[in-house]
């Protein structure tokens, strides 16, 4: 009534107490589907710019303002032809593999072998290398074919020699596989992976040692000595530093992932020093943090006017919150429980 009257919806809403929302261009069926079909006659029956007749879904009433229509004109039978030839297409191609993919489900459960069904659908076998659980080719890295990683997990869970048959595209590839040798797991021999356990070993022993330097650089740090002069004294080739002068605002404006040691560093305190490990074993960053410098805002900066706005709505939310609790203080409510017992147990599926 008040936006016939001449006020605007959003005008309107907010003196209600509530927000708008605003959708993009929806198919019918669709907007049926996120409201309810009440709901989607009443909007699609109403004139670009009007305000669609109240509806009622699920959820309540809503009041719908139209403000552009997409319509699609229909097409004569000569200009379908090709779109629909190509539609029966597909889906006869759809049902064709589904039928030919439930005929092979039968024979493997029939017990048929995999080389059978292959040539019985004429089809090319091909065998991997030796493959690992986390897709790759045993003894070299290698990944795994890429047609694999659907049913990898799957094969590991199988038993040798008993073929499946899984889906890959939804009615359009199958792929048909067995698992014809397995090893079971066990360290490797030494000879073969000899090389990458001395390169572990000397990582293993590299960490150990990284990390009690990072500890008596930090501990004469505490005593008074700077990062700089601590590293230098642990090691004269320690010289690789970084230093950074930078704020949160421009941390937030580079819109990427924050790295583990400047999270460290805004957390914290001025005039200390920690250690932080890095990622993959790669060593220990040493953060020291020497001055804090509170941030300062422009009086005319528009974030007084954006939080101002947030703030403004969130306050008014509050007051309809309060004025509810209040009414319902000074005028009293009465439960009806068995009715809302009912309901409960009717929304949660209860006898």
């Amino acid at each position: 009534a008040k936006v016939n009257g001449g006020s605007t919806l959003e005008a309107a809403a907010r003196e209600a107490g509530f927000q708008i929302s605003q959708l993009g261009l929806l198919e019918r069926e669709a907007y049926a589907a996120r409201s309810s079909s009440a709901v989607a006659q009443s909007v699609f029956g109403a004139a670009s710019g009007a305000i669609a007749p109240p509806a009622r879904s699920g959820l309540g009433w809503h009041v719908v303002r139209v403000d552009a229509i997409d319509r699609v004109e229909g097409k004569t039978l000569a200009q379908a032809t090709p779109e629909i030839t190509e539609a029966l297409r597909a889906e006869k191609r759809r049902q064709a593999v589904a039928d030919l993919s439930a005929s092979i489900e039968e024979e493997l459960d029939g017990g048929t072998s995999l080389t059978d069904v292959a040539k019985t659908i004429k089809a090319e076998l091909t065998s991997t290398s030796p493959l690992t659980a986390d897709g790759r080719v045993y003894g070299t890295g290698e990944a795994a074919p890429q047609v694999l990683a659907p049913v990898l997990a799957t094969a590991f869970q199988m038993e040798e020699g008993e073929p499946q048959i899984a889906e890959l595209v939804p009615g359009e590839l199958f792929i048909v596989f067995e698992a014809n040798d397995i090893t079971p797991s066990a360290a490797a021999p030494l000879r073969d992976i000899a090389a990458q356990v001395t390169a572990d070993w000397k990582r293993a022993e590299g960490l150990k040692g990284a990390k009690k330097a990072a500890d008596r650089i930090l501990a004469s740090v505490k005593k008074g000595a700077s990062l700089p002069v601590a590293m230098k004294a642990e090691n004269a080739r320690l010289t690789d530093l970084d230093p950074i002068d930078l704020s949160r605002e421009q941390l937030a404006q580079t819109g990427q992932r924050v790295p583990p040691p400047l999270a460290l560093m805004f957390s914290m305190a001025q005039g200390t020093a920690k250690k932080l490990e890095a990622p993959n074993n790669a060593g220990w960053f040493l953060v020291e943090l020497e001055q804090i410098q509170p941030g300062k805002i422009d009086a005319a900066s528009p974030v007084f006017a954006q939080a101002k706005r947030e703030l403004g709505q969130t306050l008014g939310q509050e007051y309809a919150t309060q004025l509810r609790l209040a009414l319902r203080d000074e005028v009293g409510v009465e439960r009806n429980q068995p009715a809302i017992d009912a309901v409960r147990k009717q929304l949660t599926g209860e006898n």
